[in-house]
């Protein structure tokens, strides 16, 4: 095996696995765009999947312009640990093409930074709706996203020193600058520090709104089956999207703690574009939910006395509001039929209809002379 040839194939193999992601989320926004244009949900939250796509679109494209302006830079370096080094004797050339990647670096991470912060809002949010708009549920998570982001932008500015340094050293120097080690060192560190908060950030806010959606279909489960097993389903959506990428975070600490600097990069890549896919999903799974809500039910209780044999009708209608991001509509405001409960002590509920209203039937005008 040369030198530098496992290097070049974990870069390779992480820029094939990135360029793969991005097809699948290039199709995921593409239906987010589709139903928007059918469906018409909430214009926030379209513009929070462009804004996401827009920056996992420049993040591949910096990490792509990595690759092929640095082929030198890939296929003539050697990692032992969290230490690289170069195979042969650096010349201008690499000299070169190490600025351009240590450039183009914290470009690329500042991206991935803010597309992480807008992911970690969008579920935080929806956890502030789902748990009612009740401020002490999301302090926790609130400054574990500012942990997150904190760590991520301190990382690229970490990069940039790095950069300058090496723009500032001479190409025949031996020994490497002052701070080198120390900002090395850090670098690892912040990245893992970064790793680690942003998947206990997606854990816990996960487990937030999947447990509180589940336990307010609980009371549903006897009188509304169907309205309960919309409320497990999206709680089944919600945790397992969110399981999906704390799953692909945790594969990359597990791999950089293990093989650093070389097969981490492809659980990196594909990390950087499920942070993505997994909230652009979430607002598909919104957009259908709307369109296949039903826009009010009419209920029809015919309440019998014992003593008397006559029956009484009584015909009411709950309606749905409308849909909105947090979850089901019928679990943020409960809509309690209006059921006389003093008078229907004496009395027996015999039938429980269902039914739809229908819209009522135009009639047909009549002609008059003048028509």
């Amino acid at each position: 095996m040369t030198c530098g040839s496992s290097y070049y194939k974990a870069m390779l193999a992480a820029l094939w696995a990135e360029a793969l992601f991005y097809g699948i989320y290039i199709v995921v926004f593409g239906v987010c765009l589709c139903i928007y244009a059918y469906q018409r949900f909430s214009s926030r939250l379209l513009g929070v999947a462009v804004a996401m796509f827009v920056m996992a679109t420049a993040q591949a494209a910096v990490q792509f312009a990595q690759f092929l302006s640095t082929y030198e830079v890939v296929t003539e370096t050697t990692c032992v640990g969290f230490t690289c080094h170069a195979c042969y004797d650096g010349d201008t050339t690499r000299y070169v093409q190490l600025n351009i990647w240590n450039r183009l670096q914290p470009v690329a991470q500042t991206l991935l930074v803010t597309n992480q912060l807008f992911a970690d809002a969008l579920l935080v949010y929806r956890c502030f709706g789902v748990w009612q708009s009740k401020y002490r549920i999301i302090v926790i998570p609130l400054l574990m996203m500012a942990a997150t982001a904190v760590s991520g932008y301190m990382q690229a500015n970490n990069s940039v020193q790095l950069y300058l340094i090496r723009l500032r050293t001479p190409l025949d120097q031996q020994t490497p600058p002052a701070n080198w080690s120390h900002l090395q060192s850090l670098q690892s560190s912040l990245s893992e520090t970064y790793m680690a908060t942003s998947l206990a950030t997606n854990v816990v806010v996960t487990a937030l709104i999947g447990m509180r959606i589940w336990w307010m279909s609980r009371p549903l489960k006897e009188t509304f089956r169907s309205q309960a097993g919309k409320a497990r389903s999206a709680a089944a959506i919600v945790t397992e999207s969110g399981a999906l990428y704390s799953a692909s975070l945790l594969v990359w600490i597990i791999v950089h703690a293990i093989l650093p600097n070389t097969y981490d990069a492809i659980a990196g890549a594909i990390s950087s574009q499920i942070v993505g896919i997994v909230p652009t999903l979430i607002i598909v799974r919104v957009g259908l939910g709307r369109s296949t809500d039903k826009p009010s039910r009419a209920i029809e209780v015919e309440l019998r006395s014992p003593n008397s044999p006559t029956s009484q009708s009584t015909r009411f209608s709950l309606r749905t509001p409308r849909h909105s991001m947090y979850g089901p509509p019928d679990l943020e405001r409960p809509c309690h039929p209006p059921v006389p409960v003093m008078k229907a002590r004496h009395l027996s509920v015999s039938t429980i209809k269902l039914s739809v209203p229908q819209p009522p039937r135009s009639r047909p005008r009549s002609r008059s002379v003048y028509d």
